[in-house]
């Protein structure tokens, strides 16, 4: 689970990044981020990521906080990035591995189709603002994790 941290900035129709360290990102090296593509806004907005406190769902092995970006009613037909920082107790990473989305923080979360692993983080696009984590679907030899 996240602290809580935020961070919130604008970004108008020549689109930008935000990014937050949080917990994860320091023991990681690498920040959570999200960028919207130029032309995607109409004009400006606060985007705010927040490193949520919220629980993983239990059908997962979570390898990051959920973050939550809003306002939750931003979607687009052109692809949003997001990169998503990651970190395991035992150093193993599961072939499972990838983005998970929701419309918010409670869920239900889905894999975010194109997320993959680049050098110890998690990439992919997406098209809604919402809520993210890295995990991998729990498994039977799982059922022992906390």
């Amino acid at each position: 689970m996240g602290v809580g941290e935020s961070v919130t900035e604008s970004i108008g129709a020549a689109g930008g990044s935000v990014q937050l360290t949080g917990q994860q990102g320091a023991s990681s090296g690498v920040d959570f981020q999200i960028t919207v593509p130029p032309g995607m806004l109409q004009g400006e907005i606060q985007v705010r990521i927040t490193e949520t406190t919220n629980a993983p769902p239990a059908d997962f092995v979570d390898y990051s906080p959920i973050y939550a970006v809003e306002p939750g009613d931003v979607s687009s037909q052109f692809p949003i990035r997001l990169t998503v920082p990651f970190g395991g107790n035992d150093g193993a990473i599961p072939r499972t591995l990838a983005i998970y989305a929701a419309a918010d923080p409670e869920g239900p979360f889905e894999r975010v189709s194109d997320s993959y692993i680049n050098a110890g983080f998690l990439q992919g696009s997406i098209q809604h603002f919402g809520a993210f984590f890295a995990g991998a679907p729990r498994t039977e030899a799982d059922a022992a994790c906390p």
